[in-house]
């Protein structure tokens, strides 16, 4: 039976949300509104993202982070996969910008095959 399902994260940043789905390879539909529906239901999204031959799933902002919303029975994807992917992608294009500003540059990268990004990094001056 379809619901609508809400994931909460700690992501706050719209500009790293949105170039995350967009480098994970999802095309970003903004707009005004923009719903999530499952059973003559919906709650109203700020962006979402079209999967082929799946239905959307949204974002909208809360206090704490943005929340995912979708009805994951119709999205031909794993939730929990597709969270944490995302997680990692946001966080390592905030990290990213965040070394720059204080000066740092990447020298090494190095992801393991359990998915995980090592980094070496060195101020420059």
């Amino acid at each position: 039976m379809s619901h609508i399902s809400v994931i909460k994260t700690h992501l706050k940043n719209r500009e790293f949300l949105i170039r995350a789905l967009e480098e994970l390879g999802y095309r970003v539909v903004e707009g005004d509104n923009l719903s999530v529906q499952a059973n003559n239901r919906k709650k109203q999204v700020d962006f979402l993202i079209e999967i082929p031959y799946s239905d959307p799933i949204g974002f909208r902002e809360s206090k704490n982070g943005y929340q995912i919303v979708a009805d994951w029975f119709k999205v031909l994807t794993d939730r929990n996969t597709f969270r944490n992917q995302l997680v990692q992608k946001y966080t390592y294009l905030y990290l990213k910008s965040e070394l720059d500003k204080q000066g740092f540059e990447i020298s090494r990268e190095e992801v393991s095959e359990k998915n995980q990004i090592h980094l070496v990094v060195r101020r420059t001056v």
